[in-house]
């Protein structure tokens, strides 16, 4: 019967339309990252489903039709998809080095080494580049735990759990990575040559791309924020600038700015520091862009502070910042079966030990 299954298959190939069809369909997708996906008709959902299970040993060789398939039935797509538990991509190897499972939550261990030079190292940074691929819905986290210098070989944890209390053990699970920062320098307790008792008057706009917050809760959908100036000259780390400084109700506005941080991922944050090195944390922060589009994108932070004009003259502004040195783009995916595997030869400052 297996061997009948596998020459029917062989006989079958999709028509040209259904290749159109859905490379338009995959296409149309990655521009729409942000617009909320319809959801298909169950009529054409089952139709376009059956005609790609049907195409699927020349499908494999097409990875648009591998989209469709994962936008129809996800469980369907991961059944399909063949264990790999090792791949090479731009001379960098990535392989599955471990496996814990227990219950509703898997624990990872990926390993990410440069076969042809430097570029992994102890700072490497998947930049959230990653992608996880399973039937069914999870939430993850992954970190840097190891690096082995001697080999040039960077462990990465990555920790699954699956919504619903579900079992996650005896699914297959694809973790793909595009794209890795590295060589990165870390700025602590940098002094800022901002004089602070001559701060310019400031002007403010309202904006509405707002991509984050933090502290005092910014519930408006616009908001004011200082105009972006002339960069500071003496600002000391290459990547960030000072953009604007000033007084604005009553509070102190700083802001940032970095350009392609889509990129590069540079950020940092500002503190004041008193004569008797005492720190004082921004009342809250507001992060914006002036467009969303990567090409010529500056991302803004401005940090708010809560002291009295008349006292500010005895603080300091002083900040800690993270900058990157390399970015390298490959395209890297293993698929392996959530089961317990014991890592071999590996040894972490973090042990990978099984979940309990």
């Amino acid at each position: 019967m297996q061997n009948q299954y596998c020459h029917m298959m062989d006989q079958t190939a999709p028509g040209e339309d259904l290749i159109q069809a859905a490379v338009q369909q995959s296409t149309a997708a990655r521009r729409c990252r942000r617009r909320k996906r319809p959801r298909l008709a169950a009529a054409v959902a089952a139709a376009v489903l059956a005609a790609v299970i049907m195409a699927m040993p020349v499908m494999a060789a097409v990875e648009p039709f591998r989209e469709v398939l994962y936008a129809v039935s996800p469980a369907t797509a991961q059944y399909f998809t063949p264990v790999q538990r090792a791949c090479v991509s731009n001379g960098i190897r990535m392989e599955v080095a471990a496996c814990f499972v227990h219950d509703d939550t898997a624990e990872l261990y990926v390993t990410l080494q440069d076969l042809e030079g430097d570029r992994v190292d102890e700072t490497t940074d998947l930049f959230d580049s990653y992608t996880i691929r399973q039937p069914y819905d999870t939430a993850a986290t992954c970190s840097l735990v190891h690096y082995d210098a001697p080999t040039g070989t960077a462990v990465f944890q990555i920790q699954i759990t699956q919504w619903g209390g579900h079992r996650i053990e005896g699914s297959k699970i694809t973790f793909q990575v595009q794209e890795f920062l590295s060589h990165k320098t870390v700025y602590d307790d940098v002094e800022i040559p901002l004089s602070m008792s001559s701060l310019d008057q400031a002007q403010t706009q309202t904006v509405g791309n707002i991509t984050g917050c933090s502290g005092a809760a910014v519930s408006e959908d616009v908001v004011s924020v200082l105009c972006p100036g002339a960069p500071m000259k003496e600002f000391p780390v290459r990547g960030i600038d000072v953009t604007a400084a000033g007084y604005v109700d009553g509070q102190l506005h700083v802001q940032t700015a970095v350009r392609d941080a889509l990129q590069n991922d540079n950020h940092g944050f500002l503190q004041l520091q008193g004569r008797e090195g005492e720190r004082l944390e921004a009342l809250y922060t507001v992060s914006f862009c002036n467009q969303w589009e990567s090409e010529g994108r500056v991302d803004y932070q401005e940090f708010v502070f809560d002291v009295p004009e008349a006292e500010i003259g005895q603080y300091q502004l002083i900040g800690a910042f993270t900058t990157s040195g390399m970015r390298t783009e490959g395209s890297w995916s293993v698929t392996f079966p959530m089961t317990n595997m014991e890592a071999q030869s590996l040894e972490t400052t973090s042990p990978m030990r099984k979940i309990h």
